[in-house]
């Protein structure tokens, strides 16, 4: 978020924090994707 931390309330803060946890989540997913590429190409 654009807000200084001082400037973020508790829902800001949680907003934030599931942001985050969805992002990893879908990077997560990615990189198996891409690694399950990669193995079909070495086949």
């Amino acid at each position: 978020m654009s807000k200084q931390d001082a400037q973020k309330t508790d829902g800001d803060r949680l907003e934030e924090q599931e942001l985050l946890k969805k992002m990893m989540e879908i990077i997560d997913e990615r990189n198996d994707i891409i690694e399950n590429m990669i193995q079909d190409e070495n086949k």
